[in-house]
């Protein structure tokens, strides 16, 4: 019986270091914010581990202390792919409450030459930045990664799509 306690309690703590969603403070502030449809698709929980990452302890009613970082993966992954390059981020000087990550589309279940770049997906962005922008009170930089760029850029720039859904 100890050893199953003890087993479960490793897994517990083993899942909660490669886990990635949003914190509690963050996608409770999306949900009161702008609804829980907006929190439920920007977390991307569907996805499982790496779907979404991002918020910390922030509360969002202070700015935070640097200028937040949206990663932007690209066509055949999840915002959990880029785990290295946000833990890089934490390792000199970010925090969970200055980089973030979402996932559009389907994380890479449809075969790569079957994916366009679709309005959905630079809604995904789009309502990404927004949120991150009004959580932390920044401006937000924006890394893209293959078709993360042209969908960021987009979502940035608005225009069809973008400004008309």
């Amino acid at each position: 019986m100890a050893t199953l306690l003890f087993k479960l309690a490793f897994l517990a703590i083993l899942t909660s270091t490669v886990s990635s969603s949003f914190t509690p403070s963050f996608f409770n502030w999306i949900n009161a914010t702008f609804g829980e449809p907006t929190a439920v698709s920007l977390n991307r929980a569907d996805l499982g581990a790496g779907g979404s990452f991002g918020g910390g302890t922030h509360n969002g009613l202070s700015q935070t202390s640097k200028r937040p970082i949206l990663i932007v993966h690209g066509i055949t992954n999840t915002a959990g792919t880029f785990n290295n390059q946000r833990n890089y981020f934490l390792a000199n000087g970010w925090s969970d409450e200055t980089v973030y990550g979402t996932t559009y589309g389907d994380g890479g279940a449809t075969a790569v030459q079957n994916v366009k770049m679709d309005c959905a997906f630079v809604m995904q962005v789009r309502n990404m930045l927004i949120v991150v922008n009004g959580f932390t009170q920044q401006k937000v930089d924006v890394i893209g990664y293959s078709l993360g760029s042209p969908i960021a850029r987009k979502a940035i720039m608005g225009g069809n799509c973008v400004d008309n859904g």
